[in-house]
């Protein structure tokens, strides 16, 4: 008979326990999301407001073993604090502040209500658990510096485009492109191919220099698409072959 080496045990339960946490943590971040979206509601905050205190307390008391625990066991592993400095630990660190900043500091009304702001940020906690948003943003840093390199083209065409139209349209409409902004602001919706329709071109030569505005958008937004798509297939068939 050959006895289990007692590592392999060990590493099976701390395996385990960090799926049970993550699925409570799953858990407690849709309760969480959804006490958030419900407390909105003027009506049921003033009929349940108890229930959504002690609602709030609990979770927070649950966040905040789950964020002592992960800091004591990234220490014991790694020896350091890296865990408190990453982003995900920063968000968790962000999402149970709210509570107990007003413990210790003396808040106004309008502070505390910024604050509360930051219990959205729960939400950003599933990307932890989320093997799928993990590779994609595996992916965002394997092509950052082309998305990067996208987002300043991006820039420098909004910008000259808005320049030029502004030129062109401000004779015709002194009211509406009155200024560099507002013109800018109408190059940024119609390179994104949204336009609101709250500001556009009258003039001919504004129409043509909309048109290839567009079309240029349109070729801008299909490139780090197309990038990030394959980049994505590279990351999930690199992970398969891994396994």
């Amino acid at each position: 008979m050959f006895r289990a080496n007692p590592g392999d045990d060990k590493k099976y339960t701390v395996v385990k326990v960090n799926r049970i946490i993550d699925g409570a943590a799953y858990v407690l971040i849709v309760i969480s999301t959804i006490a958030l979206i419900l407390e909105s509601d003027e009506e049921i905050i003033a009929r349940y407001s108890e229930f959504f205190k002690g609602l709030e307390f609990v979770i927070i008391l649950l966040f905040s073993v789950e964020y002592v625990y992960r800091t004591v066991h990234n220490f014991i592993v790694n020896r350091n604090f890296g865990y408190n400095y990453s982003a995900f630990g920063i968000i968790d660190l962000m999402s149970i502040l709210p509570f107990y900043l007003p413990l210790a500091i003396s808040f106004n009304p309008r502070s505390i209500r910024v604050l509360s702001l930051l219990r959205s940020l729960r939400v950003l906690k599933l990307g932890r658990h989320s093997d799928a948003l993990r590779n994609l943003l595996e992916v965002f840093r394997k092509v950052r510096y082309e998305l990067a390199l996208a987002v300043v083209l991006s820039l420098f065409l909004i910008t000259f485009c808005g320049i030029v139209i502004f030129y062109v349209e401000n004779p015709a409409q002194p009211e509406v492109f009155n200024n560099m902004a507002n013109s800018i602001w109408w190059a940024l919706s119609t390179l994104t191919t949204v336009g609101y329709g709250d500001i556009y071109p009258i003039t001919p030569l504004g129409k043509l220099l909309a048109s290839v505005v567009a079309f240029t958008g349109i070729g801008l937004i299909a490139i780090p698409t197309g990038l990030i798509s394959a980049t994505y297939i590279q990351v999930i068939k690199e992970k398969a072959d891994a396994h």
